[in-house]
Parts: C-alpha cells; structure tokens; sequence
C-alpha cells in the first residue's frame, strides 16, 4: 500500500472520528447526518487512469525486470565457471582476482534492483496521488450534488449495525465521474 494511500484513509479516519463525535453528543444532527462510503484504492486501481498507471508501471517493471534477469544469468554463468576453475585449473590469486570481480558485479546488480525497486514505488507513488486528489475532488462535487455531510474510506469502518441501513457506496459513481472528466487517450 502506498504512503498516498495511507495518507487518504487516515484523513478519511480523522474526518469520520469528527463527524461521528459530532454526531454522537447531539443525537438529533445524528439523524441528520447523511454518510457515504468509498473505497479509494478500488476507485485507483479501476478507474481509466489507475489502469494506464497499472500498464505504466508495468512497462516499466518488465523492462527493468527483463536487464536484471539478463544480468543475474550472466552472473550465474560466471560463478559456475568460477567454482570450475577453483578446482586446481587456475592459479590461487587469479581465481582471487576474478572472485573479487565477481562480488563487485554481483553487489552492483543488487544496488541495481533495490534503485530499481524504489524508482517504481516513486513511481506509483507520483501517479497515485496525483489520481487520488483528482478523485478526491470527484467525491467532494459528488457529496455535494447528494448532500453527503462525510464520506469515509471504506477500509476504516470497523463495525456497522445490521438494524440501521448501510451508508451507500459511492465509489461506482466516482469512478464514471472521474472517468468522464478524465478520459482515456
């Protein structure tokens, strides 16, 4: 899970504690407070411009993916031919040598992953936020136009009573306003 992600559900959490503490000292705004809930890594993952960040990401994971399996095998050649020549084959100091050589390549492929590992989380990271305050602006217009008081991440509900209605889901109708207001090239 992202830190944008986190970040939206705890501020999510935060609002829904307000309203809730609101709502409980005066049980008559209780009955007027309209609730709704969204799940926003749904909204992310689904809407038209999560799945072009998707296949971004993947393009991006594949390339990088396929250089280390590239240079992982020219690694894993190298030590096999290095425990070949440890036998006897080659002299004690050049098999030193090349051994040396070796972990040097094999450290810096390793430096290479974790890089690579960190440019795709700054990566998402970059484009799940900027989707996520789009959305964010999405259920705020959409809040209003239904007279929603608070909409919560649905991810931070912890217990509902079966005896009261659910608050309705408005992710389905965030993701086709976000959708239309951000169409797909």
């Amino acid at each position: 899970m992202t830190h944008a992600v986190r970040s939206a559900r705890a501020s999510f959490a935060w609002s829904l504690a307000a309203a809730l503490g609101v709502a409980i000292a005066s049980p008559t705004l209780y009955a007027q407070v309209r609730l709704a809930v969204i799940d926003m890594s749904r909204a992310v993952r689904e809407s038209g411009a999560g799945q072009r960040a998707m296949r971004e990401l993947r393009a991006m994971f594949d390339a990088r993916q396929a250089e280390l399996e590239r240079r992982q095998e020219a690694l894993r050649r190298e030590r096999e031919e290095l425990e070949r020549l440890r036998n006897g084959v080659m002299p004690v100091q050049e098999w030193e040598r090349r051994s040396g050589e070796f972990q040097t390549r094999l450290a810096s492929l390793q430096q290479t992953f974790q890089r690579f590992q960190q440019e795709l989380q700054e990566r998402e990271s970059q484009l799940t936020k900027r989707i996520q305050g789009d959305l964010t602006d999405v259920v705020r217009r959409q809040a209003s136009a239904q007279k929603i008081a608070v909409v919560v991440e649905r991810a931070s509900i912890v217990f509902t009573d079966p005896a009261h209605p659910a608050p309705p889901d408005i992710t389905d109708a965030v993701m086709r306003a976000y959708d239309t207001e951000h169409p797909s090239p």
